[in-house]
This record gives structure tokens, C-alpha cells and sequence, in this order.
């Protein structure tokens, strides 16, 4: 016998629908519909063939009523320009799927007001928890996040308040770069930093935490093999948004060997193809590096030297930690975990 084809969901479509049109209790359908005991067989196979034929599909945010959990996850990020942030989500969703959650992605593009806006929606959408990788710089923001009641984790860039963070130590790798870059052999050597990192500009504004590290690194590194006033080693910082047009600016010289050190991998494709396109030759003439490793190097010639960041690593640890604080959250407690340091490596 030919079976009907599935109807489609019908959206409206309830418990009390079914139970008119099966004539029994709205308490019937509920034991039918979520496989509870009290009920026989024969009027079981009615309801739910009752609610397949009606295009029936169960509210998941009723569900999540009932249950206290809605086997979903928040994720704020910045945007998805950078693939930084667009591997990490990727991680995310394949990691919290593992273990039966849906994620909600949304983009603050670095707006406080957007990013607000975007947790207040998950929120009233009832996640289970957030994994943010936060833009706002406000004194009030940990507060505000401790009353929703709701476990938080920061990925990529620490927020204040004691939340846990999942990423790498951005100082550390930031100094491992720099110090590989300035003991390349050629040419006796590195002898100035043009270090670029528009996001630098908005530090009064914005939470840019992981930048800052990446900065201090590169200050560290160069001040650590050539302490005090040197005159071998210069560092030019380049925090404006036209940053190809301060590079212009600036007047790099080819007779001075110099590096130019981005804060992001999206920044150094970016220097290196303006480079290319004035004739230089990399890294004969000049060295451009960058940081996170995103997957678009891996097709770039010359190669661009870069941190690797584990993104899928911090993807996994990220929903993990989340879930261990939701499960610790159901049984009441208020302990929160540790932070997830994951190493880095150099990819030169």
C-alpha cells in the first residue's frame, strides 16, 4: 500500500487542533505527541497520524518551556569578512551539532547597540547559553551579562567580569613572531616595524583586548632584543583605517630592510598585494607578516608568514566549556570554569 506523502508543516497548528479533530483531551495528545505512558496504542497511532496528516511540527520554544532548555546556542560575532571569524563559527556549529544543540549566529559589525540588541533576541529566543566573541567596551556590560541568568563564554577577545575564555595567549605568539621575523638572515636583518592595526584607533571605544596583546607583543619583542633607545630597530605603528594610504605616506624605503606586521591575516593580503603591485619583491625587499592563519594563505605566492591560531580547537574547547557551565547552571551552582589557554604555532 502506497503511503500518503508527508503533509507540509502548517505553522498555527497545535495540540488543541489535533485534539478537536481526534475528539479526545488536549492531555491525550500531550502523552501521544511526547511518547508518554497513559495512553493505549490504537489511540495513540490516531493522534500522531492525526497530527501528520495536519502538518503538525512541535513549538521548540514551547518545549523549551516545559523542559527549561531549548537545546540551542547563541554565537555573537563581529562579522564575516575576516574568515577568522567565519572557521570559528564553523567550528562551533559542527561541535555544539555533536552533542544535539542548534546555534544562532548573529553579526554585531563592532556596534555596542547591535550587539546588545543581538543577545537581548537570543535571550528572548532562550538559548541555553552564548559563546561571544565581544566588541563593547562599557563598565556595565559584565553586570548586564550576569542578569540574564543565561552561561556565557568568551572566544577570541576576553571580556571583563570573570566570564571564561577560550583562545590563545595573543601577547606570547605576537613575540614569537616578531622574533622570528627579526632574525632573518637576509640582509643583516630586520631594521624597522611598520605594524599595522587599524582597530588600535577605536581603543577608547571598543573592546579590542586581543589586538592590544598583539601589540604589546610586537613592542615587547623588538624592546627585548634591542633594549632602550635603539637606533637598529625602529616600530611604526599604523592604526588608521586607509592603511595602504599611511603606508604610502610613511615613504618605506627599500635601502632600509624593514617588516610590515599586521594584527590580522585580512590586513597582510592586503599590504602584500599593494607591495606586489609597485614591483616589490617578497621578502627580498621587504617582509609583510600576519596573524591567525586564516585558510586563504594557503593559496597565496609568495607565502605570508602567520600565527597559527587553532580555530577548531578553540571551536570544540568553546562549546565545551559552555555546556559543562549549562549543566552546572541546571543544578544551580554558580561555578564557573577555568580559562582555555590553546597553544599557538608559528607558520613561517
Amino acid at each position: 500500500m502506497k503511503k500518503e506523502p508527508e503533509a507540509k508543516p502548517v505553522r498555527g497548528i497545535n495540540s488543541n487542533h489535533i485534539a478537536l479533530a481526534c475528539g479526545v483531551s488536549q492531555g491525550t495528545v500531550d502523552r501521544a505527541l511526547n511518547n508518554r505512558p497513559g495512553i493505549n496504542s490504537e489511540t495513540k497511532m490516531r493522534i500522531l497520524e492525526t497530527a501528520r496528516k495536519m502538518g503538525y511540527r512541535p513549538s521548540q520554544l514551547a518545549r523549551s518551556l516545559v523542559k527549561g532548555e531549548s537545546m540551542t546556542i547563541g554565537l555573537v560575532l563581529f562579522h564575516l569578512k575576516n574568515q577568522f571569524f567565519s572557521q570559528l563559527a564553523e567550528a562551533i556549529e559542527i561541535f555544539a551539532r555533536e552533542y544535539g544543540y542548534f546555534t544562532y549566529l548573529t553579526l554585531t559589525h563592532n556596534k555596542y547597540e547591535t550587539e546588545k540588541a543581538c543577545i537581548d533576541h537570543l535571550y528572548g529566543r532562550r538559548v541555553d547559553g552564548l559563546i561571544l566573541c565581544s566588541a563593547v567596551k562599557d563598565p556595565g556590560y559584565a553586570a548586564y551579562l550576569g542578569s540574564l541568568n543565561t552561561p556565557v563564554v568568551a572566544v577570541g577577545n576576553r571580556l571583563p567580569g570573570g566570564f571564561p575564555f577560550v583562545g590563545i595567549d595573543d601577547r606570547a605568539a605576537m613575540r614569537d613572531m616578531v622574533r622570528s621575523i627579526i632574525h632573518r638572515p637576509e640582509r643583516g636583518g630586520i631594521q624597522r616595524i611598520y605594524y599595522v592595526s587599524p582597530a588600535l584607533a577605536n581603543a577608547d571605544n571598543e573592546n579590542i583586548w586581543a589586538q592590544e596583546q598583539r601589540y604589546a607583543g610586537c613592542l615587547e619583542a623588538a624592546s627585548e632584543i634591542f633594549p632602550g633607545e635603539s637606533k637598529d630597530l625602529q616600530v611604526v605603528p599604523i592604526s588608521r583605517s586607509d592603511y595602504l594610504q599611511a603606508l604610502e605616506e610613511v615613504d618605506i624605503r627599500k635601502n632600509i630592510y624593514s617588516a610590515v606586521i599586521c594584527g590580522s591575516d585580512i590586513h597582510a593580503i592586503e599590504v602584500q598585494r599593494y607591495f606586489l603591485q609597485k614591483g616589490w619583491q617578497i621578502p627580498k625587499d621587504l617582509v609583510v607578516a600576519g596573524f591567525d592563519h586564516i585558510e586563504m594563505l594557503k593559496y597565496l605566492q609568495p607565502s605570508i608568514p602567520s600565527v597559527g591560531y587553532p580555530l577548531s580547537e578553540a571551536g570544540k574547547e568553546a562549546v565545551r566549556v559552555l555546556l559543562e557551565m549549562i549543566k552546572q547552571n541546571q543544578k544551580g551552582s554558580k561555578n564557573k570554569p577555568g580559562d582555555i589557554i590553546l597553544k599557538h604555532n608559528l607558520i613561517i
